[in-house]
């Protein structure tokens, strides 16, 4: 399963990203999420919302540049940080 090899390969200390809307959206994956979650979880990994990880004073994050790309099963591009 898809879902239990993911989350075998997150390393503890780099926090992970995971884009709950497309991946749930219309319900069709819930089962396959909460048994995800329920592994991540019983493994001891801590889900926060995204912006839980930001510093206190966000402009001290230092800026990034931002591209449009296609990506292999989207209709459209998807906006990303650029790998410069």
């Amino acid at each position: 399963m898809a879902s239990s090899t993911a989350a075998a390969n997150l390393v503890p200390w780099a926090p992970k990203v995971l884009a709950v809307h497309a991946e749930a959206k219309g319900r069709t994956y819930l089962p396959h999420f909460e048994r995800f979650l329920d592994r991540a979880l019983a493994g001891g990994w801590q889900v926060v919302p995204l912006g839980d990880l930001l510093p206190p004073d966000s402009t001290a994050l230092p800026p990034a540049r931002l591209v449009r790309a296609p990506v292999a099963g989207r209709t459209r591009c998807v906006s990303g940080q650029a790998g410069d």
